[in-house]
């Protein structure tokens, strides 16, 4: 799980990095504090899920998602 977790946001936080780069996101952005949000988002997500398979996670992910753009977007 570590492994995991730690791949992830690496390529997460490459991702965001890649945008500061592109001019699409904040310099002030902590690309590793972001990806890591971002993994915690999904597994709370992820969660309410397995507790209720009704629940619409990918809902509930792409809006955390624009509000998350929003913030960071240069």
């Amino acid at each position: 799980f570590q492994l995991r977790y730690a791949g992830a946001r690496d390529l997460i936080s490459a991702a965001i990095a890649q945008g500061k780069r592109d001019g699409d996101v904040r310099e002030d952005v902590d690309t590793d504090m972001a990806a890591s949000l971002l993994i915690a988002i999904m597994d709370g997500l992820q969660m309410q899920w397995l507790l209720n398979e009704q629940f619409d996670m990918l809902a509930g992910f792409d809006t955390f998602l624009a509000t998350f753009r929003a913030t960071i977007s240069a």
